[in-house]
């Protein structure tokens, strides 16, 4: 579990730290070093960087296995369902800048499954000119563009499967997808941490395109479906481990710098985050714009914190009609505040051992409140709601202004909102942006 929390990170560190034609390295230089500390510690470090990220070492095949994350995958109706995808994936290089990646994933839905076929075509775009400059080995790391064609094969619970209690606890829509066109601009790396035997990946996209679905909507005496189409746009977070690290591993020798990445050894006792990973889809029936800001702060300087998380949103609804629904054209901004102590329990632990600073990073416990109002803008009514909420999770900064935040919560609805038909909420978030 630590492991995957730290793979989630990797994969955005170009997105908040601009380097340019700079190495990651060149671009940490200014956490330790300034201009005057000479050239000779300055490139001990960078090698240990480059060792790091895996940079000088060639890999032109991979097996991967993971999670993904896609910001348009939740779901309208229910706060309980989890959007977190499992993949596996083969990926090879075809010459020093092109490679081809095959994908199955499988999503759990609200009223079944989807299992999903990719073939993704990619284009390391500044791959060649880093070899030829000495800057990288021929691998499977940096930016790319790709091409995708996607299909779906869709397990649907009919609706003579579904007792009277599973239809009271099903939401009443649904989305499955049948196959997708796209385009995307992504980042991937490979690394090592902590001097483990395995190698971690990470992998964050853009990705824009042409998606055929497949709708049910669960009334009180059938399962209608109808087949819709959208253009959509949406951003998508991986994170995995890879299959044969050991035997690569064997013939490569390297260094760990994973404290100095992650700022293990700085103090901080407050922290603005900024969250962009969930911060925003568009397709043709939906729209959200849901740009959060937290400040978390330390009590008295000890293990335990108080979060405050803040976040105003706009989303709009245009989903589709079937026989016995006249479908949902909705437009409404949101307004949550959300209220969590949390306690760090390895932190004083590792301070006395010398692995950590008294800071904000490491596994944390949270029991936390949240209250809501959503306001329908074109009925003007008002729909309030609020819930508490157990957490377990593991929060890190990394580089000058980076965090990342993967955490698994599980709780209860002290007053429901509209379209949720159960009490409890459970939810797997990836958070990830900026931090002060």
């Amino acid at each position: 579990m630590k492991k995957l929390f730290i793979t989630f990170i990797i994969s955005i560190i170009h997105f908040v730290v601009p380097t340019t034609k700079r190495t990651y390295a060149q671009a940490l230089d200014t956490l330790r070093y300034t201009q005057e500390s000479g050239t000779l510690e300055k490139q001990e470090f960078v090698d240990e960087s480059e060792d790091f990220f895996l940079t000088k070492f060639s890999m032109k095949d991979a097996w991967k296995y993971g999670s993904m994350s896609a910001s348009g995958l939740s779901n309208l109706f229910s706060a309980s369902f989890t959007s977190y995808i499992l993949s596996v994936a083969y990926e090879r290089k075809l010459t020093n800048a092109l490679s081809i990646q095959i994908q199955g994933l499988m999503q759990p839905v609200p009223l079944g499954a989807t299992f999903q076929a990719h073939i993704e075509p990619r284009w390391y775009y500044r791959q060649a000119t880093k070899i030829r400059s000495g800057e990288a080995a021929n691998n499977l790391s940096g930016a790319y563009l790709a091409f995708r064609g996607s299909g779906s094969y869709n397990i649907t619970d009919s609706f003579d499967q579904l007792n009277k209690n599973s239809r009271s606890n099903n939401p009443p829509f649904s989305r499955f997808n049948t196959y997708s066109i796209t385009a995307s601009w992504g980042r991937q790396h490979f690394f090592r941490t902590n001097n483990s035997a395995e190698i971690q990946w990470a992998d964050a996209a853009i990705v824009a395109g042409y998606g055929q679905d497949k709708d049910a909507f669960l009334t009180a005496t059938s399962l209608e479906t109808r087949s819709s189409g959208r253009w959509f746009i949406q951003t998508e977070v991986k994170i995995g481990a890879m299959w044969g690290a050991k035997r690569w591993l064997r013939s490569n020798a390297l260094i760990d710098q994973s404290c100095v990445l992650f700022r293990c050894l700085e103090e901080q006792f407050s922290m603005w985050k900024f969250d962009l990973g969930r911060m925003l889809y568009a397709s043709t029936d939906i729209q959200r714009f849901l740009p959060s800001v937290a400040f978390e702060h330390k009590i008295n300087k000890s293990a335990f914190s108080i979060s405050h998380e803040f976040q105003l949103g706009y989303e709009r609804y245009n989903l589709p009609s079937f026989e016995s629904y006249k479908g949902l054209n909705l437009q409404r901004a949101t307004a949550t505040y959300t209220f969590e102590p949390r306690y760090y329990p390895s932190l004083n632990e590792n301070i006395a051992s010398g692995k950590s600073a008294n800071n904000l990073s490491g596994t944390y416990l949270a029991l936390g409140y949240s209250t809501q109002q959503r306001f329908d803008l074109s009925n003007t009514y008002n729909d309030p709601n609020s819930w508490i909420a157990a957490t377990y999770g593991r929060q890190q900064r990394f580089l000058k202004r980076g965090f990342y935040e993967t955490r698994i919560t599980l709780g209860k609805y002290l007053q429901k909102p509209l379209f949720i038909n159960t009490d409890w909420i459970f939810n797997i978030g990836l958070r990830m942006g900026l931090a002060y």
